[in-house]
């Protein structure tokens, strides 16, 4: 298999799997983090407001909670937000605009996983986040292949580290 074909067909599958992984979390998304759910997104959330407020943070409250539900934490947001990664995977799946796709789906899985807490902290969870790289890498059409260059730490200029 050539580097080219197997960029390819990474990038399709990793569409794939978000597209499973969104669309599975939808189905559960209000009974987990839902306004009636385990454990609300909307109640954390609001704790996060009151404390933000209270220690006068501002712009930085995204560092210290990544998640879009700053926005809004209603089970039609939550829902919303699984939808679009699975939109996106699909996207992704497609081949259509995977430089914007893979971020997107980083960005939106993070917000999840932000509020949703004990339920994607799991290892595979943390697998999602650490793809992140590579996906985005691999997602810009006009970078080549993964190719290893004459020093094994490198791909393609850029370092590669495997842990």
């Amino acid at each position: 298999m050539t580097p080219a074909r197997a960029n390819w067909l990474f990038l399709r599958l990793l569409g794939l799997v978000y597209v499973i992984a969104f669309l599975s979390l939808m189905v559960q998304v209000t009974g987990l983090i839902g306004a009636h759910g385990i454990l609300p997104a909307r109640a954390y959330m609001d704790a996060a407001r009151a404390f933000v407020a209270s220690e006068h943070i501002g712009i930085d409250r995204y560092r210290l909670l990544p998640t879009l539900c700053w926005i809004d934490a209603s089970d039609q947001f939550l829902r919303a937000l699984c939808l679009a990664g699975a939109v996106l995977g699909g996207l992704l799946t497609i081949g259509v605009l995977p430089a914007l796709a893979a971020p997107l789906l980083w960005i939106d899985y993070l917000s999840l996983s932000a509020v949703a807490r004990e339920f994607l902290s799991y290892q595979w969870d943390a697998l999602g986040f650490e793809r992140l790289p590579l996906q985005t890498r691999l997602g810009r059409e006009f970078v080549p292949a993964l190719a290893l260059s004459n020093d094994s730490t490198v791909v393609n200029g850029s370092p590669f580290w495997i842990w």
